[in-house]
């Protein structure tokens, strides 16, 4: 109702559209994913771990109210394509409500935009409702004391470095979800009995295709996935060229503790984003977790 008055434009905006049927109600749409699994969202976000990932999806910038049918068309949908309305008639944040299209003028959606909706909301209760917070009240309610801590932005990721669904996979997603859950689950209980709980064990799992593991400095990330549940994928990320040297330097070591072959990075010799990675195939949820493991 206040952007409405703001901005002098006469839509209908009633309370009551919270507690309609359930097919018109109004839900709570999360900008940024709760599950980002979509190029867009893991490139934008790439500096942040899963834990800060979850806490940026549940801040209080990150919620827009909207009709539920139209929560469900955008699920994990990049931020354009959130905010434009398709031609097959499906509704974009440009053709919603006033809070919608105030986001819709945005051009990205950034852990920033989160972090400064939060304040203007907080900023709107206090003025709303007529109380103060301090400047540490306001910091703790917003709750993402890591979003202005100056940590290196790393390379952008390409579409090598996506681990998606298989979008031929009709398995509804919400079950597709709880069978990754599932194996991380598992993976996190293996992890920690072969004497991982400090560092791989360390993070929380969740559904999605990939769990990432960041260890001592900002130079390495351990990444696994399991790519369409078809495949086991494990390896290292480097965020510098001196790191990768390092490791490349002892290529044939590495190769022969390991046992195997590794892939290694074949990116432009100025990234700074660079991998070594090893593939195996696995029938990833029809086997027994630790035979995929």
């Amino acid at each position: 109702m206040s952007l409405r008055e703001k901005y002098g434009v006469d839509k209908f905006c009633s309370w009551t559209i919270f507690s309609r049927s359930e097919k018109g109600k109004v839900s709570i749409e999360h900008i940024l994913p709760q599950t980002p699994s979509k190029m867009y969202w893991k490139d934008q976000f790439r500096m942040y771990n899963d834990e800060e990932i979850k806490v940026l999806s549940c801040a209080l910038g990150n919620p827009l109210p909207l009709y539920q049918s139209i929560n469900s068309a955008l699920q994990n949908d990049g931020f354009e394509e959130k905010k434009l309305t398709k031609k097959n008639g499906r509704r974009g944040y440009e053709d919603g409500s006033h809070s919608e299209n105030e986001v819709a003028k945005l051009q990205d959606w950034t852990s920033e935009e989160i972090y400064e909706r939060s304040g203007k909301l907080l900023d709107f209760m206090q003025e709303r409702w007529g109380f103060t917070l301090s400047d540490e009240q306001k910091e703790s309610l917003i709750h993402l004391p890591f979003v202005n801590d100056g940590r290196e932005i790393p390379d952008e990721i390409t579409e090598e470095d996506m681990i998606e669904d298989d979008p031929e996979d009709q398995t509804p997603w919400d079950i597709r979800h709880e069978r990754q859950k599932k194996f991380w689950t598992g993976f996190v209980k293996y992890a920690a009995e072969k004497g991982h709980s400090t560092d791989i064990a360390k993070q929380n799992p969740y559904g999605r295709a990939y769990y990432d593991v960041h260890i001592g400095a900002d130079d390495y990330q351990l990444f696994f996935a399991i790519p369409y549940g078809k495949m086991i994928r494990i390896g290292i990320y480097t965020y510098n060229l001196d790191a990768f040297g390092r490791l490349q330097s002892k290529k044939a070591v590495l190769e022969e503790k390991f046992g195997d072959k590794l892939i290694w990075d074949s990116s432009r010799d100025s990234a700074t984003h660079k991998s070594i990675r090893y593939n195996k195939d696995a029938d990833v949820f029809g086997a027994d977790d630790k035979d995929a493991l």
